[in-house]
């Protein structure tokens, strides 16, 4: 268990988020990390392949996408 100070609070954002809304996600930018844990396992190969894309091209360039050690990415680029 870990508590964070308010002052590291302050600077991260939490979110919920309907990944399969392309709309939405395309607003979302920015990003240093995202956490998308043990969510893509339920999604078919087109879906996930939107997703990933739009998860992708939310981050900041350097930055890093944490996906669930389940979840395989397999004939998945970011070249999407």
């Amino acid at each position: 268990m870990y508590r964070l100070k308010t002052e590291v609070k302050d600077l991260v954002q939490f979110n919920y988020n309907n990944l399969i809304d392309h709309h939405m996600m395309r607003q979302m930018t920015h990003f240093d990390f995202i956490f998308c844990s043990n969510v893509l396992i339920y999604f078919d190969l087109k879906s996930k392949i939107q997703v990933v894309g739009d998860l992708y091209d939310s981050l900041n360039r350097g930055g890093y996408l944490f996906i669930g050690s389940s979840e395989m990415l397999h004939r998945i680029t970011n070249g999407i």
